[in-house]
Parts: C-alpha cells; structure tokens; sequence
C-alpha cells in the first residue's frame, strides 16, 4: 500500500535528526509508530475504494453552481442505477475500476457519461455526451455524499 509522505516532511525529519543526534532513539520509535498508524489507519490518497457501496442519496453539484439530489441504487455487484426526476445523468451504471461508466441511459441519446470514483463518498464526472446532445457542459460535476 502507498503511502504519501510530503517532501516537507522528510526534510523535517532530516533537520531533526542533524539537530540533535542524541535523541535518534526516540525519534525513530515516533516515526515508526507513526508510520505503523499510516499503514493501520491507511491515507485518504491509498484507500482502496473498489468495494465500496456507492447505494445512497448523493448531491450532486454541476460546473453552473445548480445542485440537485441523486438517489443511486445498487443492481448488481457492480451495476448501480442513478435516478432523479429531471436529471440527465440517470441510468445504469457499471463499476470498472475506479470508473462508473453509463451502461444503460434513461434517454437513448444521452450515453457516454462516465464518473471517477474519488473515494467511497466523492465522485467526478470525467467524461460526458457532446454538448450539442446535453444543451450545456457538465464536465467536473461532483457527487457528494
């Protein structure tokens, strides 16, 4: 598992260390209890989301600054239907990766909406029908929860 540690940190580390190397000691017992809780706890940048329920009432906030509310509904293991009166993203989606990629739309004309999945509770919309079909852009739209 990857864990991110900051160039700032490791030269902290490095001042630390030249500074007062009669301490060395402790400071290797902090760094590797620290290091031991990274990879316990995990950072927000490594977590797996892969099998994360995404079922649940999302927000979903556009580019325009418009929010509505999305209800997403899990199908399968790794189908999920997104439904909101009036929302051009519903439909079937399928789970491939760290992808949700329309599978099913409501509206035949509308298809090729595909959403990163940021983390179990963040999503962004990456890839969208041309413009001429939607009447606006919705690219980098987020879902909430």
């Amino acid at each position: 598992m990857p864990v991110d540690i900051r160039p700032s940190v490791v030269m902290m580390m490095l001042v630390v260390t030249k500074e007062d190397g009669r301490n060395m000691k402790k400071f290797l017992s902090v760094v590797g209890i620290l290091a031991f809780a990274l990879l316990v706890a995990g950072c927000k940048t490594s977590q797996s989301s892969s099998n994360t329920d995404l079922a649940g009432t999302w927000s979903l906030t556009m580019p325009s600054g418009f929010k509505h509310k999305v209800h997403i509904t899990r199908e399968t293991a790794d189908r999920y239907r997104f439904s909101k009166a009036g929302v051009i993203i519903n439909g079937i989606y399928e789970r491939r990766g760290n992808r949700l990629v329309m599978i099913t739309p409501s509206d035949s004309q509308l298809t090729d909406w595909i959403w990163r999945i940021d983390d179990g509770n963040h999503l962004t919309l990456v890839k969208e029908p041309d413009v001429h079909k939607t009447g606006g852009g919705y690219r980098a739209s987020t879902l909430q929860r």
